[in-house]
């Protein structure tokens, strides 16, 4: 199949499931439109077709675009669209593959990107600090970049790591309650009594 049929054929597709989707939205729900997103994220499906770090691109352009679109004409008191700005990561990852996987590309981006949700926490809902648990997911890639090479020091890091994370959580979500767990207390060696 040429590359030129596949795209037609795609199109096709995406034309028709699109076309799907809104006469049935029309039909069983005229007052509420669900298609339009559906569909606009249907787009993205021929641009699949494209070299990687070109479709990357344009759909990090098109799903920031998009979900800024939906935030503004949804709720337009609360701008969540800015939570969905480091997916602009995905083309740097396209772009540059093997800067990407450097220790000081994972940890620069890990201070960038763990900075930018710490102040959305704090500039935008300061009532819970939410973000220790994106700055906990983003921890791994620097330490796997730094430690996968030990793997034996890794795994003892990591342990820690999560550890004091789940410790940390505990202290701020419930803070007059200890979590137990038998299962984690047998875990460094204890025994049930």
């Amino acid at each position: 199949m040429s590359r030129r049929s596949e795209l037609a054929a795609v199109l096709l597709a995406t034309s028709i499931i699109a076309i799907v989707f809104i006469t049935l939205d029309l039909l069983l729900n005229p007052n509420v439109s669900w298609s339009i997103y559906v569909s606009l994220f249907l787009l993205l499906w021929p641009f699949s077709l494209l070299p990687h770090p070109v479709y990357s691109t344009i759909g990090a352009i098109w799903i920031i675009g998009l979900m800024t679109a939906i935030n503004v004409i949804e709720t337009p008191e609360y701008l969540w669209a800015l939570y969905i700005l480091p997916l602009i990561w995905w083309p740097l990852s396209a772009w540059f593959p093997h800067q990407f996987k450097t220790k000081p590309f994972a940890w620069i981006s890990f201070l960038i990107l763990g900075g930018y949700y710490v102040m959305l926490n704090f500039v935008y809902d300061d009532r819970f600090p939410w973000s220790i648990f994106l700055l906990f997911a983003l921890l791994w890639w620097p330490f796997t970049r730094q430690w996968s090479d030990r793997p034996i020091c890794y795994s003892y890091l990591m342990a820690t790591t999560t550890s004091i994370f789940f410790v940390v959580v505990n202290l701020i979500t419930t803070p007059h309650e200890i979590w137990q767990s038998t299962r984690f207390l047998l875990c460094f060696g204890g025994r049930l009594q």
